[in-house]
């Protein structure tokens, strides 16, 4: 597990999405991670819910400069790509950035991907991207879409980027967090696991509109106590540590996120 404080210059970090460059939560995000480092941000053009970590290998993609127009954002480093938010963080990597990030921040999630949805989430897709490139990284999402406010999460997403700063990830491995529309900073910040026996993926047909559509249909009573599921039912905020790729020396067994999690508050 490395140590990532880079006291000496400002870390490099990168933004990331699934909902698109345009997004409220990103714009939330890029707030609260602006005065950490030096912020790049690349994202997709357009929304790439469910995209999970498929990537583009039958067309080219294109990567464009996207300013803000807001005071403070004019001179943002802002891209976006085409593509999945997979094909943002390889394309963060390999033509945007000259070194590679500090932390990668994929989010905030208009909506919360638990359970079984860490598998088809593009959120948590872009963060499994980067730990593939041995780049720390965090899944962060909020329980709810616009007009919630988004500041509590980005406050979060701050605080967990300057704790990695400080104490690292194990290697393959990224945080998955997901927070309640209420949840305010002082709130109840808890160290769970994912699981998926409580969650069903089903198609159905919706009265108003035409064909099957996809959703997800939760157990919220039978979920463990330790459970993602369990915490943002009771109005906490649910850290998961999400193993991408086995590492050699075995760090996520060793590592206490309550611990960590205590240590960066």
């Amino acid at each position: 597990m490395k140590n990532l404080n880079l006291r000496s210059t400002p870390p490099w970090l990168l933004a990331t999405n699934d909902d698109g460059a345009d997004a409220h939560g990103l714009h939330e995000l890029e707030h609260a991670l602006r005065p950490l480092g030096q912020l790049f941000t690349v994202a997709p053009a357009q929304e790439k819910s469910g995209a999970s970590h498929s990537i583009s290998v039958r067309r080219g993609l294109r990567c464009e400069l996207a300013p803000r127009g807001e005071p403070g954002f004019e001179n943002a480093q802002r891209w976006t790509v085409d593509g999945t938010p997979a094909d943002c963080v390889i394309a963060a990597l390999s033509h945007v950035l000259v070194f590679p990030p500090a932390v990668v921040v994929s989010g905030i999630n208009h909506g919360g991907n638990m359970g079984r949805n860490i598998h088809y989430s593009g959120t948590v897709g872009a963060a499994s991207e980067a730990a593939l490139h041995g780049i720390p990284a965090i899944a962060m999402s909020l329980c709810g879409k616009p007009p919630a406010d988004f500041s509590a999460a980005a406050q979060l997403a701050a605080q967990l980027v300057t704790a990695i700063l400080r104490q690292g990830l194990p290697e393959g491995c990224i945080l998955n967090v997901n927070v309640p529309v209420d949840w305010t900073i002082g709130g109840e910040l808890r160290a769970t696991r994912a699981y998926c026996r409580q969650s069903r993926t089903i198609t159905t047909a919706l009265d108003d509109r035409e064909g099957l559509w996809v959703r997800e249909s939760v157990d919220w009573e039978s979920a463990p106590a330790d459970s993602d599921l369990r915490a943002v039912e009771e109005m906490a905020a649910s850290v998961s540590l999400i193993e991408v790729y086995p590492p050699v020396n075995g760090e996520p067994g060793k590592f206490d996120l309550a611990a960590f999690l205590a240590a960066g508050r």
